[in-house]
């Protein structure tokens, strides 16, 4: 990611937000943490040099990369559908044929993740045997269990990203855009601009 600036009111912030409640913890794979949007920079660059996968970009790396995230993490396809991908080609544009997308494999402070760098933003899911405790009314990190020791539980302080379900009490959604046609094209995603062009050709 690099230093990337926030721009208040964009595609990243609108999807940060909603990703928050889309993709739901699996038992037994790794959890959504959130997006660098709302990590530390110097986090994240520490996170993307540690790539296990740097340098491999072949079609055929980057499809094993891919099946390995979507084995191992939670809901990667619910990740896509809210990112804009469609599940079938004539729809959109899917998951796998986005050959702008890039996956990384390595740490986050200490802690083993991977990620999808959509755009110049990275997706993160860490490893529930290593993860804080998520205190989710807060999104604060109560303890490092097995890293108890190595990180400051402080180091994983994020905006307010939480992982799994959330309370919808304090989202204000009534003033909304009710479909993708409402929103204007800087705050759609590729994905989702691609979708509404596959619509509009077949009307």
């Amino acid at each position: 990611m690099a230093n990337l600036m926030k721009i208040p009111g964009g595609w990243a912030d609108r999807k940060a937000e909603e990703l928050k409640t889309s993709v739901e913890p699996e038992a037994g794979k790794f959890i959504y943490f959130g997006c660098c949007v709302n990590m530390r920079g110097e986090d994240v660059d520490r996170m993307v040099d540690s790539n296990k996968w740097e340098g491999k970009d072949t079609q055929v790396q980057r499809a094993m990369e891919l099946r390995e995230i979507k084995e191992k993490c939670s809901n990667v396809m619910e990740w896509a559908k809210t990112m804009g991908y469609a599940e079938d080609p004539k729809d959109g544009l899917i998951l796998e044929n986005d050959w702008s997308l890039s996956y990384g494999k390595g740490d986050i402070n200490g802690v083993w993740c991977y990620w999808i760098d959509h755009s110049r933003i990275e997706y993160v899911w860490i490893d529930p045997d290593g993860a804080a405790v998520i205190d989710t009314e807060t999104g604060t990190y109560l303890n490092l269990d097995k890293i108890t020791g190595m990180v400051d539980p402080a180091e994983f302080k994020q905006d307010g990203i939480r992982t799994g379900r959330m309370s919808c009490k304090d989202q204000n959604l009534a003033n909304a855009p009710k479909s993708l046609e409402d929103y204007p094209p800087e705050m759609l995603t590729p994905a989702e601009r691609a979708g509404l062009r596959a619509r509009r050709r077949k009307k």
